[in-house]
């Protein structure tokens, strides 16, 4: 047995045990059942009596024999977690109260009321209706302030966003009740909605600059994100669009699959696009499969320390390719592969089994090796960095150049851009593509 599976099997053993979850786990919608005999775990490997019993007979002296009453699942996420620490930042577990948010964006839709909010000086101020949904069909607008809640007052009671989307969210065909206040009417308006499936758009806006230049701008890769991708594009070759600006500042990530079906309506068929390897998982490759709606075009993809993952990708392949200029800052720098593994009771685990590396076979991944804390404050730290230079050269109004490495540290930029940019608005996209390909 490797070394490195001796770490592993340990960890994942205990990660089943620690959650109670004696008869199996559901692991990719196939249940799957270990023997938890003391003997081995088939799937994966064998185990000595010691290593997978210590954990257990931890946990089981502590909740039988501390001197104060133990919280079971407190005690278990606690080990979790730290099992984790051990792992790369990017190996979390996700409790199940979390686990079903924390797929609706990428899923491409939700179940609630349908509005954009913010809490504002401690009340509920709607940013707007989504278009289609419950609240707009109910006629609530932008500025509207949300002062109730079934009969229950949200205005002045010190309320989190959280605690919004826990009241207003909910299954498709329940109903919540809201008082608001509307600038000019003398009595607050009562509603009535029904919640509703609500769709979240990952294209957030696709426009015309000028009459050869279209914008696109990707906020995630969600299971629609292609879908709305391609239906931007199309319109906007019917524009006259000749050339393409790609947003995909802040992008996070998202779905892999998805990020390929963009890509290769970018690349020549047959191109090389990414491919993952990793210690379990061997070499996958993914090509550009047909011919794309916009292979020749000049094209410009936008990043930021926000961009990760799946928006590496894209950039990576864009620019191994020389198939268009990158423009921006210097990207996050995550490119490691997650699979999920889903526990019956609807808690999960996602684990990272592999690397991604761009056609050239570059690993964007910047290290982890100090720990987790240390690997996100490497990111805000370098906005701060910004920052302050931008400070800098406004007191001494010098122009400087400043250089980073590629190296393990995210994608480097072509052409250095603004902190804040909302796009390439007003003059930015001629001056790209007079500099550009």
């Amino acid at each position: 047995m490797s070394q490195n599976a001796k770490i592993f099997y340990p960890i994942l053993l205990s990660i089943v045990l620690c959650l109670g979850l004696w008869g199996g786990w559901s692991l990719n919608n196939k249940n799957i059942t270990y023997l938890l005999d003391g003997r081995s775990l088939n799937s994966f490997g064998n185990y000595s009596n010691n290593e997978d019993s210590k954990v257990r007979e931890l946990i089981d002296v502590i909740k039988h024999r501390y001197v104060d009453q133990v919280d079971s699942e407190k005690l278990s996420l606690s080990v979790i977690k730290n099992f984790l620490k051990e792992l790369d930042p990017h190996s979390v577990y996700i409790p199940k109260k979390e686990f079903k948010s924390s797929r609706e964006s990428l899923r491409g839709q939700f179940e609630g009321i349908g509005i954009v909010f913010s809490v504002f000086e401690d009340t509920i101020m709607v940013i707007n209706a989504i278009n289609g949904g419950p609240s707009d069909k109910l006629g609530i607008r932008s500025g509207d302030k949300i002062i109730k809640v079934d009969d229950e007052l949200v205005a002045g009671v010190n309320i989190s966003d959280n605690d919004v989307v826990k009241m207003l969210r909910g299954e498709k065909g329940s109903k919540v009740s809201v008082s608001i206040f509307r600038n000019g009417e003398n009595e607050f308006l009562d509603f009535d909605i029904v919640r509703d499936k609500i769709p979240i758009f990952s294209v957030d806006a696709h426009y015309m600059v000028d009459d050869q230049t279209g914008y696109i701008k990707i906020s995630r890769f969600s299971r629609e994100t292609y879908n709305e991708f391609k239906v931007a594009l199309i319109e906007l070759k019917e524009k006259g669009m000749h050339k393409l600006v790609l947003d995909l500042m802040n992008n996070s990530g998202g779905y892999l699959g998805v990020a390929v079906q963009i890509i290769d309506e970018l690349l020549a068929e047959n191109a090389l696009i990414v491919y993952t390897e990793g210690n379990s998982q061997n070499k996958k490759e993914y090509f550009a499969s047909e011919k794309g709606d916009f292979e020749n075009g000049k094209l410009v993809v936008l990043v930021d320390e926000g961009s990760a993952s799946a928006s590496e990708i894209l950039a990576g392949a864009v620019q191994d390719w020389d198939r268009g200029m990158i423009v921006g800052r210097r990207t996050f720098g995550k490119g490691l592969v997650q699979e999920e593994y889903t526990f019956s009771d609807s808690s999960a685990l996602r684990l990272t089994v592999a690397r991604y590396f761009t056609p050239l076979g570059r690993s964007i991944q910047k290290p982890y090796d100090k720990g987790r804390q240390a690997y996100y404050e490497e990111y805000y730290n370098y906005k701060l960095q910004y920052f302050y230079r931008k400070f800098i050269l406004f007191l001494y109004k010098k122009q400087t150049l400043f250089f980073y490495s590629a190296k393990g540290l995210g994608l480097k930029e072509a052409l250095k851009g603004p902190m804040g940019t909302d796009g390439p608005m007003g003059p930015i996209g001629p001056i790209i593509f007079q500099k550009g390909p």
